[in-house]
């Protein structure tokens, strides 16, 4: 970042915090933003800037900063006359430069406090322009990359953008190498029927040329503003954006008369076409079933009413000329949902629009961390398209703190890819339209890459569809009963001991949503990518009552071995074709039949009980040289000793030690290793005749062991009498709950921000977030984060308002809730070693240094993490400092 930035970054956050409580921190960005832009075309007005620009006399940015240093009252009054006087000399500017009413009490407040707002905008502008606009050329980009860099910070730290309303630069960049937009001769059009801020535009439109006509419409007339201020400051004026809501009224038509000379209207058509619409519009038209421009149909499909993510792609592809490209961000939902969209799915594709799909990282887009994609659209109705290219670039990203951005290495890797319709391994493929038929129009991009080809099929054996060997048992449902209920939570996770005892589950009222089963079966969880599979010897006699989230399957025992099958289910190369079949993020589903077409390796039938019993020996073999690494390191009378003692220190003991004394075992080990690397003429002799074992294979040996030992301890520690009182807790409820009891009891001392509560679940369509935690723990835990914030933060006495942010994020690969305390108190130097250490200390003002410690002890203790970080002021949006923990979550809605 450049010296100027960081300079305005620095006073850009101190005015905020100045004027925090005396307006809405959002409302501040069109004043500061129509200001910029006034000082812009002040300082350049007889510069080539590419506008012709007129300002009348005393309408200038002087004159308004006059105003300030005379300590006029009623300033918005006046600055709105000479905004008004410069739109009618500057017929470009109206509804743009007088777009925002700098009288509005009901914004500013009243004319004291309006002054006093305004003032410090206009100051801070001035005394920025003598600081660093010192030259004609610095006066003609400094303006401009102020503007820039305000409106992103607004669209990176408020909650009021959604992700359609703007799109971060870098998938501009990449979209345009995708439609092949670039600089040439060509007169071109391009449209975004969904523009928001203009963000996407503009963006593609560098990548593209000067002879460009640019079309957007938008229903938000604040959005509208902010596009046409984004052209106009880098000098475009060819332009048309309209306030209109597309999918009811589009803005952009052609009339003509037909042969009968009768008036025909038709939505215009376009070169290109890119958007980034808001996902899931609910209601998004009066009427679905009728639309006079056709866009949908009996023969199209006709979206749902609950998600408008097809009627905007029908629309692109409405307002495409012949020959013309779109790119359309989407929710990675719009590829696999069934239904109508299925439909309109199937339609596209047959009709030969569909050229390409490239799936992008989560965290990529503004106001959602779910993962979406691009699809490529192409209307070239004599081109016979028979497959399509798609790109997995999912984990093509650079993670900072709470967001994922596209490097230029990641852009150029996926439109060379793209551009030159490479095939790579795993990351993307030309798929034929007879491939995606046979999976039912799902687009679903793993599905597609996923491969077991380098997969081994041992002699004798062959790879085999599960629907050739299970049947599916069908769904049984009763009203008023009760029995023993299957829940997920009750399946079993142990590729041995498989079958669950009917004697251990509980028994309760019966919803219907439960399916009676009343013969044996194999059961598979349809959830979170782990089928868990398990057997249950259910009867008339002893039925039981399995959750909608459970599958259930009978077993050619001609073809294959119980004991066999669940041993190939819980295989890494199974579990590879169930991630590429599942469905969803957070709460990823397999579908009934795309687990019938997961493939196994069948051997003959008379030799899978040797196989079975070969793997069990191993194993066997495993366990008991294992057992025999803990004796050679005597920590077996350690851990009889501790199974003597009272069970809340054994937890305790148990964490201590597999924390404490084989953390720092491993620690020697990996250093002796290191020195036999470095001397292998020292560790190199044969110990073991029979196995040939070296010293230096040994140490290696020890080191896997220990590893293995530290798991059997976590395992123990989990399994506890202690640890089965933990509870069940929705974090999402506990959070809320605690911010509000310390605002109750610490009163106007800090304000907190606990949107990412309802952020999280609305983009991940969630009600309940579950940790398995001691509560009290929990407790003291954000008590400490709290109470350290408090004491060393800077916060009493302060003239700021002090804030602190709970963060939330999801991990739903390794099912993690990362909760994170942010605060502005002032920076820090302490990094994360010395604050969680036991006596660390936060600063001058610190106590016993023990805070810090008791988060780290009380989160591991319940099997999470803890982090540490510290960040300049202009970094992370004020926030200076930031503790945080992450845990292990589940849904619950497991019935």
């Amino acid at each position: 970042m450049s010296e100027s930035k960081n300079s305005w970054n620095s006073d850009f956050w101190n005015l905020l915090n100045k004027l925090r409580g005396k307006i809405e921190v959002d409302s501040l960005k069109n004043y500061i933003l129509t200001l910029v832009f006034l000082r812009h075309i002040s300082d350049n007005k007889n510069t080539n800037t590419g506008l012709n620009i007129t300002i009348p006399a005393d309408c200038d940015f002087q004159s308004i900063l006059k105003l300030c240093y005379e300590e006029r009252t009623s300033i918005g009054n006046e600055i709105n006359k000479r905004l008004n006087s410069i739109a009618r000399e500057n017929p470009i500017f109206d509804g743009v430069i007088n777009f925002i009413d700098f009288n509005s009490a009901s914004v500013l407040g009243k004319d004291h406090d309006s002054d006093i707002i305004l003032g410090n905008i206009i100051l801070l502008i001035e005394d920025y322009s003598n600081r660093h606009a010192s030259s004609d050329n610095t006066r003609n980009t400094i303006w401009v990359d102020t503007f820039e860099h305000v409106n992103q910070s607004f669209i990176e730290n408020s909650v009021k953008y959604s992700a359609g309303t703007a799109t971060p630069n870098e998938i501009g960049i990449l979209i345009a190498k995708l439609i092949g937009f670039k600089k040439d001769n060509s007169v071109k059009s391009i449209y975004d029927p969904v523009c928001g801020t203009g963000s996407l535009l503009f963006s593609v439109f560098k990548e593209g040329g000067d002879d460009v006509t640019i079309y957007g419409e938008t229903r938000i007339p604040e959005n509208i503003f902010v596009a046409k201020l984004t052209f106009l400051f880098h000098g475009i004026t060819d332009y048309n954006l309209e306030n209109r809501d597309v999918l009811n009224f589009p803005s952009f038509l052609d009339v003509s008369m037909d042969k009968s000379n009768h008036i025909q209207t038709q939505l215009k058509k376009f070169d290109y076409v890119v958007s980034n619409p808001p996902f899931n519009v609910h209601n998004w038209s009066t009427d679905p079933h009728s639309d006079m421009f056709d866009r949908w149909n009996s023969t199209t499909g006709i979206p749902p009413t609950n998600s408008g993510d097809f009627a905007f792609l029908l629309h692109i592809v409405k307002s495409l000329k012949e020959n013309g490209v779109a790119a359309c961000v989407v929710s990675n939902g719009v590829l696999f949902r069934g239904g109508s969209e299925r439909n309109i799915r199937k339609y596209l594709l047959e009709s030969g629009f569909i050229k390409g799909i490239i799936g992008l990282p989560a965290k990529l887009l503004y106001g959602t961390g779910i993962p979406s994609s691009i699809i490529i659209l192409e209307n070239k109705p004599d081109f016979k398209r028979d497959s399509i290219f798609i790109i997995d670039a999912s984990k093509e990203y650079l993670s900072e703190r709470f967001i994922n951005k596209l490097m230029p290495e990641n852009i150029n890797h996926i439109a060379d890819v793209w551009e030159n319709g490479k095939e790579e391994n795993e990351f993307s493929r030309i798929v034929p339209y007879s491939e995606i038929a046979e999976n039912d129009f799902n687009f679903n991009l793993p599905r597609y890459l996923t491969t077991i080809d380098d997969f081994e099929v041992p002699e004798g054996s062959t790879l085999v569809e599960l629907s050739n060997v299970l049947t599916s048992v069908p769904r049984v449902r009763t009203d008023n009963e009760s029995g023993k209920l299957v829940k997920i939570s009750d399946l079993l996770n142990d590729s041995f001991l498989y079958t669950i005892a009917i004697d251990s589950l509980a028994e309760d009222i019966v919803s219907r949503v439960f399916n009676k089963l009343t013969a044996p079966a194999l059961l598979i969880s349809k959830r979170f990518n782990k089928l868990k599979p398990s057997f249950i010897d259910a009867s008339l006699d002893y039925p039981v009552f399995i959750s909608p989230d459970i599958d259930a399957f009978t077993i050619n025992n001609d073809i294959v071995d119980l004991s066999y099958l669940i041993q190939q289910l819980s295989s890494d190369y199974v579990t590879k074709q169930v991630d590429s079949f599942s469905l969803g993020t957070v709460m990823p589903n397999l579908r009934k039949q795309d687990f019938m077409r997961i493939k196994v390796v069948i051997p003959r039938f008379d030799t899978q009980g040797s196989l079975i019993l070969q793997r069990a020996l191993t194993e066997g073999a495993r366990i008991q040289s294992d057992k025999g690494k803990i004796e050679t390191f005597q920590l077996q009378a350690t851990i009889d000793t501790l199974l003597k003692e009272r069970m809340n220190d054994f937890q305790w003991k148990l964490h201590d030690i597999r924390n404490g004394e084989l953390l720092n075992l491993k620690g020697q080990i990996v250093t002796l290793e290191m020195f036999a690397d470095a001397n292998p003429e020292l560790f190199n002799n044969i110990v073991d005749q029979d196995s040939n074992d070296t010293v230096h294979s040994s140490i290696k040996d020890i080191y896997t062991s220990v590893q293995k030992l530290a798991v059997i301890l976590s395992d123990l520690y989990d399994t506890s009498e202690n640890a089965s009182i933990k509870e069940n807790i929705d974090v999402l409820v506990f959070i809320k709950e605690f911010c509000d009891n310390q605002l109750k009891s610490n009163g106007n001392l800090f304000e907190i921000d606990c949107t990412d509560i309802d952020k999280i679940k609305i983009d991940f369509d969630i009600k309940e977030l579950i940790i398995s935690v001691y509560k009290k723990d929990l407790q003291r835990v954000f008590t400490n984060i709290f109470d350290n914030a408090i004491k060393h933060g800077g916060f009493k006495g302060s003239n700021q308002v002090n804030k602190i942010k709970m963060a939330l994020s999801l991990d739903s690969k390794e099912e993690m809730v990362t909760i994170a305390v942010l605060n502005n108190g002032k920076p820090s130097k302490i990094n994360a070693m010395d604050y969680f250490a036991d006596g660390g200390k936060a600063g001058s003002t610190s106590n016993s240094g023990k805070g810090g410690h008791i988060v780290k002890v009380l989160t591991e203790r319940n099997n999470g993490k803890v982090f540490q970080n510290n960040y300049a002021i202009d970094e992370a949006n004020g926030y200076t400092f930031e503790v945080g923990v992450e845990f292990k979550y589940k849904l619950s809605y497991e019935l």
